[in-house]
């Protein structure tokens, strides 16, 4: 009983601190926490979903984003942002989470779930490391400017696709002012 207890108690206060966290597996969800935490070097993140569902907001590509993004924020202060999504491997889907800077630097990439068997060299750590240099100005292809990963091939392109739309609507949530958390006054943005 004890221990189920101290589960409960434990899944309930990650669950309060990831507020605005969308949908994710177990597993995924406490990934992208991990990750979190070790990349801003903080235990109390929060993260809190950009306000994407405005009447004022007619732009279907943004509208569809919603829920996936997030502030990551620490005593209220925005420190970055997060998006996750889902890119295409030769048979199925995976999961990934993209951390951003204040400054829109793609920081870290991560995948937060592989369930194929072919294809799994795209989670390799030193590769995903290669897409911490763009920018919504500077976009990632595969082959071109991001190596192709040997065995990988489809996931790869899929994951590469994946975050160059999401360096777009990056792009497109700055410069419409929407990179602001629910809850947040405008003016209190540190971006």
């Amino acid at each position: 009983m004890l221990v189920i207890l101290n589960f409960l108690v434990i899944f309930l206060a990650f669950s309060l601190q990831l507020k605005g966290q969308p949908d994710l597996p177990a597993a995924s969800a406490k990934k992208l926490r991990k990750e979190l935490t070790d990349f801003y070097a903080e235990k109390q993140i929060t993260l809190i979903a950009l306000n994407l569902e405005s009447s004022e907001i007619t732009d279907n590509e943004i509208l569809n984003a919603n829920g996936r993004w997030n502030a990551v924020s620490v005593g209220g202060k925005i420190l970055g942002y997060c998006v996750t999504g889902e890119a295409w491997g030769r048979y199925e889907p995976f999961s990934y989470a993209a951390i951003f800077e204040t400054n829109l630097h793609l920081a870290r990439l991560v995948i937060l779930e592989y369930r194929s068997r072919q294809g799994k060299n795209v989670t390799d750590p030193s590769w995903l490391s290669k897409f911490s240099r763009f920018t919504p100005d500077s976009l990632p292809a595969y082959g071109k400017n991001i190596d192709a990963v040997s065995g990988a091939s489809y996931s790869g392109k899929g994951l590469t696709e994946a975050l160059a739309s999401d360096l777009i609507l990056l792009k497109k949530l700055d410069a419409r002012g929407l990179l602001i958390p629910l809850g947040l006054n405008p003016t209190e943005s540190n971006h």
